[in-house]
Order: C-alpha cells, then sequence, then structure tokens
C-alpha cells in the first residue's frame, strides 16, 4: 500500500496497484473453508485482472502523448 502512495511514476503505481490486488485476494482466500469465501475470492480475483489491464491500457494511452510515465508530466499539458 505504500508504493501505491509513495510511486512517482505509473508503472511502479501500476506494481503497487497489482500488490494491493493480490494482498485482496489472498486475505478473501484465507477463508476457503467458507463456501461464499471461495467465490469471493474468485470474484476478487476476476474484479482486479480486469482493473490492471484497464490499467496497463491507461498507462498506454497517456503514453502516446507523453514521453515519460510520470504525474508531473502528464498533468503539464
Amino acid at each position: 500500500m505504500l508504493i501505491l502512495v509513495l510511486a512517482a511514476n505509473y508503472v511502479l503505481l501500476f506494481v503497487g496497484w497489482e500488490g494491493v490486488g493480490l494482498s485482496s485476494y489472498l486475505l478473501i482466500g484465507f477463508y476457503f473453508l467458507r463456501k461464499s469465501g471461495i467465490g469471493c475470492r474468485q470474484e476478487s480475483l476476476y474484479r482486479e485482472s480486469h482493473r490492471g489491464f484497464c490499467f496497463m491500457l491507461g498507462m498506454f494511452l497517456l503514453s502516446e502523448h507523453s514521453v515519460r510515465l510520470t504525474s508531473r508530466n502528464c498533468l503539464k499539458r
């Protein structure tokens, strides 16, 4: 979570984003003895992978308009 907050560029922000998603998946998957825990774990994995793909798509679109993937450089324009 600290990487997500202190990231200086969007690539590091993506790494933090995926780390939080993995932590969420593992935390929800801790309750594997409950049937609801298994279903919620799979739903969490699906949602986080979809959000990660959209985040990567957004980084790709930003990279077309900007040379560097830093927040300061992208906000100047």
